[in-house]
């Protein structure tokens, strides 16, 4: 018997998700490989693909057999659930065609824009559709900036659980430098210092805010905790979850996957969990470094960063940390 989307959406309430969320190049990507191990998140085919689903859901009205592309992978191409998730959207498409013409007017300036549009509905029908199709018992996925979205996630599920990755802001940027440096096709990581200082400053506000509101809900995974002791960190987040702990989360990775997973670029992504990946001196000069602390200052001292450098009054008076 084929279920009301109201029904589906009633069903989806009562799930609770699990979203990996932070800021890009902050190792977002490798604990999402590592828990799609877990027994409980494991999917039928592993994908690293992202679904973007908060942003992409108020435009479900364009949605057809093969598109949004990514939001199919996620589901690892399964048609008879695409098919079946497009179905239950048919009762809602004149509202999510006539929600389109108003949300561009609105734009960010008024999020409760977003609610005009039946996105709820949207997001909870396509969840339900993906873990059946992914075959797993609970669902995992990862879209860092769904960090801007936390509210919209918990609006829609209420049982969700929220890992935010931070990581040094230094050590981010740089990382950006590289992929922009090594990445032709990643044009958003050719962004100048005070574009991703105004970025970082704002997310991790966000993700501070909401860990502060919701403790038992939200999470911070600190990047450099995690790689010093993975197995107890692991133990953390399962515990959090509400998972138990399976040793076999940390072993069995083969870096040459990384040859075919050109879009990851990198080729630590299926090694070993280690502690650095690079020196940020070979990616940015000490004027930048000392940019992006200075700017940042206080999300480091929240998150319990050090300086790389003196700041730059310490450095014109010859001090030094």
């Amino acid at each position: 018997m084929t279920r009301s989307l109201r029904q589906i959406s009633r069903d989806a309430r009562r799930l609770s998700p699990v979203f990996i969320i932070g800021e890009a190049r902050s190792g977002s990507s490798m604990l999402y490989r590592i828990l799609l191990r877990h027994s409980s998140f494991a999917p039928r085919r592993e994908t690293l693909q992202e679904t973007s689903l908060i942003r992409q859901a108020p435009l479900a009205y364009g949605f057809d057999g093969q598109n949004p592309a990514n939001l199919r992978r996620y589901m690892l191409d399964d048609d008879d659930c695409w098919r079946a998730f497009l179905a239950s959207l048919r009762p809602i498409r004149p509202l999510l065609r006539a929600a389109a013409l108003t949300q561009p007017l609105l734009g960010e300036r008024f999020p409760w824009a977003w609610y005009l549009a039946p996105s709820r509905l949207v997001a909870r029908s396509y969840l339900v559709h993906a873990q059946r199709a992914r075959g797993s018992r609970r669902t995992l996925e990862k879209t860092p900036r769904h960090v801007e979205h936390v509210g919209r996630l918990f609006g829609c599920f209420p049982r969700a659980r929220l890992l935010y990755i931070h990581r040094h802001p230094v050590d981010v940027y740089s990382s950006y430098v590289r992929r922009g440096q090594t990445d032709p096709k990643a044009h958003w990581a050719r962004i100048p210092v005070e574009e991703f200082c105004a970025l970082y400053r704002r997310n991790a506000r966000r993700a501070l805010r909401a860990a502060a509101r919701r403790p038992q809900a939200v999470r911070l995974v600190r990047y450099e905790s995690f790689t010093a002791d993975p197995e107890r960190g692991l133990r953390e987040i399962c515990g959090f979850l509400g998972e138990p702990f399976e040793p076999g989360l940390l072993g069995g990775f083969d870096a040459d996957r990384a040859r075919w997973a050109h879009w990851e670029g990198s080729s630590v992504l299926y090694g070993p969990v280690v502690q650095t990946t690079k020196d940020w001196t070979d990616y940015l000069s000490a004027a930048d470094a000392r940019r992006v602390e200075d700017e940042l200052a206080p999300e480091m001292r929240r998150f319990g960063y050090r300086r790389h450098l003196p700041s730059a009054g310490a450095a014109a008076g010859g001090h030094s940390l």
